[in-house]
């Protein structure tokens, strides 16, 4: 079985509390108490809804966004922590299809005797992912990715004894 290096399947209430965390490092250095004076709600809510004992409904997060000045759906949505050029947050991926990409790539990689390194591998199943959902098949994704594989860097034989 091949293992997903990110979560594909976190749900909105997980992305919320993920984000909530996020905001209290970034507007009170982690203390939940002195987040909860800013945004004016009590620091048992806010305990309660990043140990998940209450719900982390649709309208505590549209008022936490307005609260902490972020973009409606904020809260909602993964977002790269490197970006600091306040660009958009990606696009959801499609499970499924990811999953058949990471399984794809695998397939290539072991079928051409080579390994990649993590970024390429990334790049490569991302170019899988992208090929799938536009509708090519599975195997001329395949060879696609094959050409690719053997026209960039970071790949190198497997060596086998």
């Amino acid at each position: 079985m091949v293992q997903a290096w990110f979560d594909v399947g976190m749900e909105v209430q997980d992305i919320r509390r993920k984000r909530l965390r996020d905001l209290i490092a970034e507007m009170a250095d982690g203390n939940i108490t002195a987040f909860a004076g800013k945004v004016k709600k009590s620091p048992s809510q806010i305990n309660d809804m990043l140990a998940s004992r209450k719900p982390f409904g649709e309208k505590v997060a549209r008022d936490l966004e307005r609260r902490c000045r972020k973009p409606e759906d904020w809260l909602d949505h993964e977002h790269d922590a490197d970006a600091a050029d306040g660009s958009e947050p990606a696009a959801r991926l499609d499970g499924d299809t990811l999953h058949t990409a990471i399984q794809n790539v695998e397939q290539v990689l072991h079928d051409l005797r080579v390994s990649a390194t993590p970024e390429a591998r990334a790049e490569i199943t991302m170019a899988m992912y992208d090929l799938l959902r536009e509708g090519q098949d599975m195997q001329a994704a395949a060879r696609v990715v094959s050409r690719m594989l053997r026209a960039m860097g970071g790949v190198r034989p497997v060596h086998t004894e």
